[in-house]
């Protein structure tokens, strides 16, 4: 139950958020979407990460795999993005993301900036640099999870 109550809490607060920080440059666009992340301890979801993507984005990709499932009891998979998913946790300059057509002012979000953005019920972790997508994970998981 107390992981049910966990992940319709981050359903929620993911899809149904609309805020804004200014920590380090940070640009959220969570809008109110009608996409179901985990539902009966399933997902279709997976994390997607560019098929030439540092260290650092796999790292990134890893934690929040990793720390979803603690909180949820659900795995979320990563993968390349060749593998096109249907629903997907984009991390960084992958294919869905430049075909999403998101742009971000990178000026505005300075040094290790990043922005949260949902599209068609995806969700889209970029940054100004890899650290700060590393950063925008770290601030989706204090936040919604």
């Amino acid at each position: 139950m107390k992981k049910f109550l966990v992940s319709f809490l981050i359903l929620s607060l993911m899809f149904g958020a609309a805020a804004c920080g200014s920590c380090g440059g940070r640009e959220d666009e969570i809008s109110n979407g009608t996409g179901i992340v985990f539902a009966g301890g399933e997902t279709s979801y997976s994390i997607v990460i560019s098929e030439s993507s540092s260290e650092t984005v796999a790292y990134a990709a890893q934690e929040l795999s990793s720390f979803v499932r603690q909180a949820t009891g659900v795995s979320l998979p990563v993968v390349r993005d060749a593998a096109s998913p249907a629903h997907y946790i984009s991390l960084g300059d992958t294919q869905q993301y430049v075909s999403a057509a998101i742009s971000f002012d990178a000026i505005a979000l300075r040094h290790d900036g990043f922005i949260l953005r949902e599209k068609g019920g995806n969700l889209y972790i970029a940054g100004e640099n890899d650290r700060g997508i590393l950063y925008g994970v770290y601030d989706f998981l204090e936040r919604f999870a």
